[in-house]
């Protein structure tokens, strides 16, 4: 008797899936996937960028304002002999120096205290990025400046930043010295891009 019930059952109360209804289904499922997984992987994407971009920005202006601290509070300022700009030393007298260095594709700034090493800070520039610290006129004045490599005595065509010392230089024995206020007065010009050649 089962089975005669079976057989009488109208078809579409049969339960179930047809295999075309299968293989549709799961074409739009992988092509629902395929989107979700690019747009998951953009998103990704474009987050890691943006994270790049807000963590150089951080670090620069980390960068302009300890560099402008450390000049406007009025150390002697003495290039390394060698090396191209590459290194100067800040001293401020009574056994306080920083010293500023280029290593690769960064600028550490070493703080000392009567000799023995203090404070020590790391600012990562773009990979393959130069730096080079220049003394501008009149004596006192500094530069900062990074970015890809350029010709020899062009500027390089990255980032700059200006700062006066308020207490002259070593490397001009004959400069007068500034004080702090009028060094801070004329260390106007903001972090900027380079202009192009």
């Amino acid at each position: 008797m089962s089975r005669s019930r079976d057989i009488r059952r109208p078809a579409w109360t049969r339960r179930g899936f047809t295999l075309i209804e299968v293989v549709a289904a799961s074409a739009v499922s992988g092509v629902l996937m395929g989107i979700a997984v690019s747009l998951a992987t953009l998103a990704m994407r474009m987050d890691r960028t943006s994270r790049a971009h807000l963590e150089a920005s951080l670090s620069r202006a980390r960068l302009s304002s300890t560099w402008r601290a450390d000049l406007e509070a009025g150390p002697v300022v003495t290039p390394a002999p060698v090396g191209l700009g590459t290194q100067i030393t800040l001293d401020y007298g009574a056994g306080h120096t920083i010293e500023w260095r280029v290593l690769g594709s960064a600028l550490v700034r070493q703080e000392s205290q009567g000799g023995q090493p203090g404070r020590r800070e790391r600012f990562e520039l773009a990979k393959g990025s130069l730096a080079r610290f220049s003394p501008l006129a009149p004596p006192g004045r500094w530069r900062l400046e990074w970015g890809p490599p350029a010709a020899a005595g062009q500027p390089l065509g990255g980032w700059r930043i200006e700062a006066s010392g308020a207490a002259g230089d070593a490397a001009n024995p004959t400069a007068n010295p500034q004080s702090a206020n009028s060094a801070a007065e004329s260390a106007q010009p903001a972090e900027r891009p380079a202009e192009p050649p």
